[in-house]
């Protein structure tokens, strides 16, 4: 038999069967998988509402997790009871091979009425930026004398049409590579 035919053997065997504790126990034992039924709680933050199958039978519960640990409804999550807790405590997420949604959740927004702009400033208090409404939609200003926008990868902008506009001076265009332009008719002058 090859030296690590015992290590290939317990890599292929079934697993064990999953043995949750107690929902009622106290004191320190194993992990355990549950399920995310609700990611957040209605009142206490840090909280979210899980379900796992213990010695007691199927068992729902809000359980405290992890700060920093990103949970989604339906995520497989890993709790733990700890050494003098009732309750056990979501320490981790399984994500395993599902690939995960993205759930856009609404952030903070500011509410502007027709005669209001909204203004970035520098922490010296110059303006960098400003937002308004107009008639015809927003209207975004980068307040500085030169701008420059830099990012690591791509840039995309989309939309129904693009004109791009010098005031005064010209337009360039660079690349280390080719410049493609492709339209159904491509018109010079």
């Amino acid at each position: 038999m090859p030296k690590n035919a015992n290590t290939v053997a317990r890599l292929v065997e079934p697993p064990a069967p999953e043995v949750a504790p107690s929902s009622g126990a106290t004191g320190s034992s194993g992990p355990f998988v549950a399920e995310c039924i609700e990611a957040q709680h209605p009142v206490l933050a840090g909280r979210v509402r899980a379900r796992w199958v213990g010695s007691d039978g199927p068992t729902e519960r809000w359980v405290p997790a992890l700060r920093g640990v990103a949970i989604r409804e339906r995520d497989r999550l890993l709790l733990q009871h700890t050494a003098g807790e009732l309750e056990p405590i979501v320490i981790g997420v399984i994500d395993g091979f599902e690939p995960r949604e993205v759930e856009r959740r609404a952030g903070p927004s500011l509410a502007l009425a027709v005669d209001e702009v909204f203004t970035l400033v520098a922490e010296n208090g110059k303006p960098l930026l400003e937002i308004v409404g107009n008639a015809s939609g927003p209207v975004v200003r980068l307040l500085c004398g030169d701008t420059q926008l830099e990012l690591p990868g791509k840039l995309r902008i989309a939309a129904a049409d693009i004109e791009l506009t010098a005031r005064r001076g010209s337009v360039r265009i660079e690349a280390d590579d080719d410049v493609v332009v492709q339209g159904e008719m491509v018109r010079l002058n």
